[in-house]
């Protein structure tokens, strides 16, 4: 039996009709659902939060990274220099220093790395470490969380090194590092060939007299041995990575890193001592004197052959370095007579020929 419902208007349903005025509520409340932009946004939003909530330690060390990247490279990242007086940083201290304009890739770029000061506070200056004599005795401390940070200037760190080191396991490291050193050769040449490379233009410069480009040889052969400093530094923070637990990968990458190691030292070592061979030349040079004369030769022919001593220990290391490089052509017997008179009277005394 069915009941029936009158409204004020005169018009009346049964029991029966009900489910009609049930679906106009099912159909307002389908109404207010959401739009298909709003649900596809939510449900963009709930994956992400769920995605952190699965990868909370890694998206929290890529945000410090990013903040400190924003610390210390606020030119580079487009946000100008703070033009609050009360900053801490002052214009000149935050401009990144200038290059003289020349083709070298030793010379035409600049290190990212901040010149005057490192934010990071766990990162030490490791390259200070190996660079100052003082500091041999301060054992290395491992930092797994920061990429090496160096008070220096020279040939830039690659990007992807200096943002997701803290985030590579030990292969990948390796790497990258690898990677690295693939692309210093495919400009400069084989690590092992730097050495030998400066010589060869240093000697071609003072052959053919052009003292204004020593100084910029200099300053290649001294940007490759800060490259060859850094990647040192990198190579003892690798097995600071994850490891998988394997022994064969930990000697592999152990043999990887003395390789490397060994390369480098070598290459740092044969380019510190070029570069502080040629400084010495440059000190003692004649810079006066842009045609020696056979008179100025000789002289300086007759204190090398004499006994070494603390007068003449400056000359002696300039004439054996320029007779090495055959800068020097001092013949034993003079090839004019007039030669001889430049010569110390005790060179005679000695009974060397005139």
């Amino acid at each position: 039996m069915t009941s029936q419902i009158r409204f004020k208007n005169g018009h009346s349903y049964t029991s029966d009709q009900q489910w009609m005025f049930d679906s106009d509520g099912d159909q307002s409340d389908e109404m207010m659902e959401p739009t298909k932009a709003e649900v596809t946004k939510q449900r963009k939003a709930m994956n992400q939060r769920r995605y952190y909530q699965r990868n909370k330690l890694v998206e929290q060390a890529k945000g410090r990274l990013r903040a400190s990247n924003l610390t210390m490279f606020p030119r580079k990242r487009g946000l100008g220099l703070i033009a609050n007086s009360s900053s801490r940083f002052s214009s000149s201290e935050m401009s990144p220093p200038t290059s003289p304009p020349t083709h070298n890739y030793f010379l035409n770029r600049t290190s990212p790395l901040p010149g005057d000061r490192c934010p990071l506070p766990l990162a030490p200056a490791l390259i200070n470490f190996l660079v100052s004599t003082e500091s041999a005795g301060h054992p290395l401390k491992s930092i797994p969380t920061h990429p090496p940070c160096a008070n220096i200037s020279g040939p830039p760190v690659p990007t992807d090194i200096l943002q997701d080191w803290a985030l590579w396991s030990a292969r990948r490291r390796m790497v990258a590092l690898r990677r690295w050193m693939l692309d210093l050769e495919w400009e400069a040449g084989a690590l092992d060939r730097w050495p030998a490379v400066f010589k060869d233009e240093w000697l071609a410069i003072n052959q053919r007299s052009h003292q204004s480009s020593n100084q910029l040889i200099l300053e290649a052969a001294e940007g490759k041995v800060t490259t060859g400093k850094l990647m040192l530094a990198y190579l003892g923070r690798v097995m600071d990575g994850e490891l998988s637990g394997d022994l064969e990968e930990c000697r592999d990458l152990a043999l990887q890193i003395h390789q490397l190691s060994k390369t480098l030292h070598s290459v740092v070592i044969g380019l510190e001592y070029s570069i502080s061979l040629r400084n010495q030349q440059r000190v003692i040079s004649f810079a006066t004197w842009p045609l020696a004369t056979a008179a100025q030769v000789a002289f300086l022919h007759s204190l090398s052959l004499q006994a070494p001593s603390p007068s003449h220990a400056p000359f002696n290391v300039a004439v054996a370095g320029w007779r090495e490089e055959g800068c020097v052509a001092a013949p034993s017997r003079p090839a004019e007579p007039g030669l001889a008179m430049a010569a110390p009277r005790e060179q005679h005394r000695r009974g060397h020929p005139s």
